[in-house]
């Protein structure tokens, strides 16, 4: 097999694009690779061209995974007119995982496909093999790309293009794109989700919504940063707490992940207010536990105020929240709305009489 060129992603972009453009669209697309990112980008594109409006996309767009359709249902499927004048696109996903007698269902309609059918065929890392795809490559060469990894300088020239179309420009400094892009291996689309994010956190940081200076540097210290939507929920701001946790799940971010961030919160206030209620505390402590020295004060006005059974309340909200997120049917944001504004109710109670240090230690987690 011939060694693949990791310049492949750029320039099969480039003849995706010029296909695109084209006045006749093509009747068939075999889109593969590693680099996934240009593959997305490529299905969205071609939504754009054949679906006229989003209320439209039910009638004239269809996805399938193939180990679930027939290449038979599928030559059917294609040879269906769309209900409106116009044309359909129809997805195949796993392409690659047809077996050779579905290759033969669509064999006689590769051959004259239908005028109003585009049939999008997705493969894995590597040029799908059987008969169809010989065929497909035979009579639509141009049709059938393979998105590889991209080279350094590429990738690079990607990422800037992508942050300024994310108004990251003016923060995209040479110590940030070495950061980005150091190992020379970074998939496009992680480095997207990265600079999503950081956009989130630019847009938060210009709304004095996050108290920390902008966290750009090595790309997993800006990721991490970036989930400091517990600033706002430390000081018992909901409805900003909920906005930022709305716009970060719709970026992506995993609902477990934004728990994580919860559940290591609640436990630095937990082991502060243990120091605390030993004596004074160091900014070595801080350090260990990861509280920022110029966040002390807030850090330590928050523990103060909160009584340990409240504390002890948050931990369990936590624990329960996890055993949702991992087995209820509910959207995954619900409960983690529920949690905050939970979070919030027990840090607007003051300390509880009586529940003091040495009653405390029975429930410490």
């Amino acid at each position: 097999m011939a060694k693949r060129s990791p310049g492949d992603g750029a320039a099969a972009w480039k003849s995706f694009e010029a296909l695109l453009d084209a006045e006749a669209l093509s009747p068939f697309f075999v889109l593969y690779g590693k680099e996934r990112y240009f593959i997305q980008e490529a299905v969205a594109r071609l939504k754009q061209r054949v679906v006229p409006s989003p209320d439209m996309h039910e009638l004239l767009f269809r996805s399938v995974v193939a180990s679930e359709v027939s290449g038979a249902e599928l030559a059917d499927l294609a040879q269906s007119a769309p209900f409106f004048d116009g044309t359909q696109l129809i997805l195949v996903r796993d392409a690659d995982k047809l077996k050779e007698a579905d290759h033969k269902g669509l064999l006689g309609y590769a051959e004259d496909p239908a005028p109003f059918t585009h049939m999008v065929l997705l493969g894995g890392e590597d040029a799908p093999k059987g008969s169809l795809f010989t065929l497909l490559k035979k009579r639509y060469p141009k049709a059938c790309l393979g998105f590889q990894g991209l080279k350094r300088a590429a990738c690079s020239e990607w990422v800037r293009k992508m942050a300024k179309e994310k108004g990251l420009a003016k923060h995209l400094t040479p110590e940030i794109m070495e950061g980005l892009v150091e190992t020379g291996q970074a998939s496009l689309g992680s480095l997207e989700r990265q600079l999503s994010i950081l956009a989130l956190y630019v847009q938060d940081l210009d709304k004095n919504r996050i108290s920390d200076e902008l966290p750009f540097g090595m790309p997993e210290i800006a990721l991490q940063q970036s989930y400091r939507f517990t600033d706002p929920l430390l000081q018992g701001e909901l409805d900003q707490t909920l906005e930022i946790l709305d716009r970060l799940i719709g970026q992506g971010i995993s609902p477990l992940v934004l728990l994580s961030r919860i559940a290591w919160e609640v436990r630095k206030l937990w082991r502060l207010k243990d120091e605390m209620d030993r004596g004074p505390v160091s900014d070595n402590f801080l350090r260990a536990i990861r509280v920022q020295p110029f966040k002390k004060a807030t850090y330590s006005s928050v523990a103060g105020r909160l009584s340990w059974e409240a504390l002890s309340k948050m931990l369990i909200s936590v624990g329960e929240t996890e055993l949702k997120l991992k087995s209820s049917r509910l959207d995954s944001q619900i409960h983690l709305e529920e949690l905050c504004g939970r979070i919030t109710r027990l840090m607007a109670v003051g300390p509880a009489e009586g529940f003091r240090r040495s009653g405390r230690r029975s429930g410490r987690h």
